[in-house]
């Protein structure tokens, strides 16, 4: 498989939540699977997205 194939189906939906809250004064943001408890990313580094 090509990395340009996509890895899922089409019909299948994006279940990712996105928290952001502050540990001891520094901003923490996780994307998680709420399907699949052990399938996330934790970050200290946030951007504020542009609109």
């Amino acid at each position: 498989m090509s990395t340009n194939e996509p890895t899922r189906a089409d019909d299948e939906q994006i279940r990712e939540t996105y928290e952001e809250y502050v540990i001891r004064g520094e901003s923490v943001a996780m994307i998680a699977d709420p399907e699949r408890t052990h399938a996330w990313i934790q970050s200290d580094v946030t951007v504020e997205i542009e609109q």
